[in-house]
């Protein structure tokens, strides 16, 4: 699982993502997460959520082609 497996380590191709837009994990739920963005107007939170799903696209191979 790309998702799990990313988020294994802190420097893991998602968790680095957390750390970059300055985000803290409070939560985990089956292959949810949740992650605090403090004085966030919602700008940081989805640019990490579009970068997170861009790292996992990469990870799959998959092509927008």
């Amino acid at each position: 699982d790309p998702v799990k497996s990313g988020l294994q380590e802190p420097e893991g191709s998602l968790g680095a993502w957390f750390l970059y837009f300055r985000g803290s994990v409070i939560g985990f739920s089956g292959d949810a997460i949740t992650v605090w963005f403090d004085g966030d107007n919602g700008l940081r939170a989805l640019s990490c959520a579009l970068a997170m799903q861009e790292a996992l696209r990469l990870e799959a191979g998959y092509s927008y082609s």
